[in-house]
């Protein structure tokens, strides 16, 4: 766990947040903690995007989808595995609004 911590920490990618530390706290008792100091979310996410529009433009969604995907790349790249993608999920990517 701990070794992937340090590939997490070190993954640097435009479209991903920074981390910037992490602690696993593991006690004796009780259940194993997780803190993350990260930088913070950009004030506008896709589920904003997607909240605010009945439809986006093809080649919009085509930025966004490749945003992502880069994203994910660099994370595999360091041999981490995403665990959950979804519109919720807060990215750094450069999204507007049409």
């Amino acid at each position: 766990v701990e070794a992937e911590l340090r590939r997490l920490i070190a993954v640097r990618h435009e479209n991903l947040h920074r981390i910037y530390a992490v602690k696993l706290e593991t006690p004796v008792s009780g259940s194993p903690r997780l803190a993350i100091l990260m930088e913070e979310r950009p004030q506008l996410t896709l589920y904003d995007i997607l909240a605010d529009n009945n439809t986006i433009k093809v080649d919009r969604a085509t930025e966004y989808i490749e945003q992502v995907l880069r994203a994910l790349g660099a994370v595999h790249k360091a041999d981490l595995l995403h665990r959950g993608t979804h519109e919720r999920v807060s990215c750094s990517c450069h999204l507007r609004s049409n």
